[in-house]
């Protein structure tokens, strides 16, 4: 649909134009400049739908993504080699991410945007979501360390023997029940924008200069349309690893390193943009905004 179409348009208009441009992402430009490195879905909205339902069927394609992200990322799909054009083959996780754009039906004569959510309902949606990912991601590991301890408690308790042969079987055993266990919170770290999003109310703190609903902070996450972004998680924490090079220490978990280091590398990564949005000021920014992401046609990318 062309609704479908403008929106990822505009999306890549604001990856390209204001995220690469004004350096918010350390690794937008290799995603942009990488061909099938970065993977567009649109959940096209209806005024007569009802948000529950949008956002419930929103989190289930977040899920699918995430999925998706995590296979075509993954060694196993390295068995067509490296393709410069990435048909069929592993892509890279350091650049690979996905966006999901929630994206208004033009049907009536009504404003389209009445048919998406506030930014209110988005971001609530977003904490919950993000919030059951990461309890997801606890129970994975709290289930492979009691399947762990289980068995060398089993092992310890056989003669030599008969230890070889349960080790087969609760291999087996193993490898057919981890992979029913949801482990998808711990694979990708996701991350939420909105065209009116708003950090600690709007233009109010520290970050006073305004243009009436905004502060130039909120610019770091707002987006034409409604959007959940995906990356690899072992990518924020690389990122952390090397950050850390000059200073400080690192704290990982036995079990992935997760959500800490991941938290840690995001909070340095919003300092630099805050930093950054500040110097140049919200009026300019909104300009920047309106120029490059809502007015300019899409550059000739694929």
């Amino acid at each position: 649909p062309m609704e479908a179409l403008q929106a990822i348009q505009a999306t890549h208009r604001w990856a390209d134009n204001f995220v690469r441009q004004l350096h918010l992402c350390p690794w937008a430009g290799s995603s942009l400049d990488k061909a099938g490195a970065i993977c567009y879905w649109a959940l096209l909205v209806d005024e007569e739908d009802e948000e529950r339902v949008v956002l419930n069927k929103m989190e289930e394609i977040v899920r699918e993504a995430g999925v998706q992200l995590t296979l075509a990322t993954s060694d196993d799909n390295e068995e067509d080699g490296e393709d410069d054009n990435n048909n069929g083959g592993r892509i890279d996780p350091s650049v690979a991410i996905s966006f999901i754009v929630l994206v208004p039906m033009k049907r009536s004569t009504k404003s389209n945007n009445n048919a998406l959510p506030d930014f209110g309902s988005f971001h609530e949606f977003f904490i919950d979501l993000e919030d059951r990912l990461l309890d997801e991601c606890d129970d994975y590991w709290d289930l492979i360390d009691a399947t762990e301890e289980h068995d060398n408690s089993k092992n310890n308790n056989k003669s030599d023997g008969d230890k070889n042969n349960k080790n087969n079987e609760e291999t087996t055993n193993n490898n057919n029940k981890v992979p029913n266990v949801n482990s998808l919170g711990c694979e990708i770290t996701i991350a939420a924008f909105h065209p009116k999003w708003q950090f600690n109310g709007g233009g109010g703190g520290s970050n006073s200069q305004s243009d009436g609903d905004a502060a130039a902070i909120d610019y770091e996450k707002r987006t034409p349309y409604p959007t959940i972004s995906i990356v690899m998680s072992s990518v924020i924490d690389s990122l952390l690893k090397e950050r850390e090079d000059g200073d400080g220490t690192t704290n990982e978990d036995d079990n992935g390193g997760g959500d800490g280091s991941s938290a840690l590398a995001t909070e340095r990564i919003a300092d630099l943009n805050e930093k950054t949005l500040c110097a140049i000021g919200v009026e300019r920014l909104k300009e920047i905004f309106d120029e490059e992401v809502l007015g300019c046609p899409m550059k000739g990318h694929s």
